[in-house]
């Protein structure tokens, strides 16, 4: 089934391959998050290094995402300086804010932790040197279909242009062709377990 929707992708539906690909991705075991994660692991840190990265942006990785817990234990002991970003209801985008060993999270609306943020909460994605994002699925050209919400957009159009931008994603989640809407913002690159694809 899968393999039919990775060479059709084009005659489906945006929100038809976000339902297939994320119940695929729900029917992941631990053993497989772990192995993906490991081999993106080793090559987001090549990335970075080669970059050289100093102020890097991560995604709390939930629902069998790419495990990031790793990358930021990582970030931290190398004295890299973390980022996590925050959801914006009222302006439908995110904020960045400096994550450490002490930073305390909350569960936001969607269930996923972020920092808490209040009225004199500093939005720190201009000093970006690097942001891993989260997708459902991606092409070749690093077009990224996300959960639908809009927000890493919006976002990702802000950002400083010397911000790179890298997804990180299973070597499964890559499709054929992912038809675009003029506000979709496509990645730099993309990371999989099975290799590095970079915008042409």
């Amino acid at each position: 089934m899968l393999k039919h929707i990775l060479s059709t992708s084009e005659k489906v539906s945006r929100n038809q391959l976000r339902k297939i690909f994320l119940n695929y991705r729900n029917q992941l075991t631990p053993a497989d998050i772990q192995l993906s994660s490991y081999s993106i692991f080793e090559k987001a840190i090549q990335i970075v290094k080669q970059h050289n990265a100093k102020h890097i942006a991560v995604y709390f990785s939930v629902k069998g995402e790419v495990q990031t817990q790793k990358l930021v234990e990582y970030f931290w002991t190398a004295n890299l300086h973390v980022y996590l970003p925050i959801v914006r209801a009222t302006q439908n985008d995110l904020i960045f804010r400096p994550y450490n060993r002490n930073s305390e999270l909350i569960k936001n609306r969607f269930g996923i932790p972020e920092l808490k943020i209040s009225k004199d909460t500093v939005d720190m994605k201009d000093c970006l040197d690097l942001i891993f994002v989260p997708l459902v699925a991606f092409d070749k050209n690093c077009d990224r279909l996300g959960m639908g919400g809009g927000y890493y957009d919006r976002t990702l159009q802000l950002l400083n242009r010397n911000t790179l931008t890298v997804g990180l994603a299973y070597g499964w989640q890559e499709i054929s062709h992912l038809s675009t809407e003029e506000w979709d913002i496509p990645l730099d690159m993309v990371i999989t377990d099975e290799r590095i694809f970079l915008r042409k």
